[in-house]
């Protein structure tokens, strides 16, 4: 009995863990997406990061680079992260990050 048990346990966990897996490849496959359809449109390279809780998409977060963005607006580069963001995922995350970031040299 404990042999079926564990062996049901088993399949389960490794059914659940396949759909994370999936998940997880779709996420990294609509990151990708989001950063190529910033650049063909606008010209801009851009890195996206996210975060999911309970399968949930709640934030995602698109940062440019200040040598590229330094002579326009926040209100330019809201519209292009939405655009991109709302054109690669399904859902809507609840809070969409833009960021600018230079890079350090000493």
């Amino acid at each position: 009995m404990r042999l079926i048990t564990t062996l049901v346990l088993s399949v389960s966990l490794l059914l659940v863990g396949c759909s994370a897996v999936s998940d997880m490849t779709g996420i990294f496959e609509k990151q990708e997406l989001v950063q190529k359809a910033i650049k063909e449109k606008y010209g801009l390279q851009s890195q996206i990061g996210w975060n999911i809780h309970n399968g949930v998409l709640t934030q995602v977060t698109v940062v440019f680079d200040a040598e590229e963005v330094r002579d326009k607006k926040v209100s330019e580069l809201e519209s292009v992260a939405k655009d991109a963001v709302a054109s690669s995922f399904k859902s809507t995350p609840r809070m969409l990050n833009v960021q600018v970031a230079c890079k350090v040299t000493n």
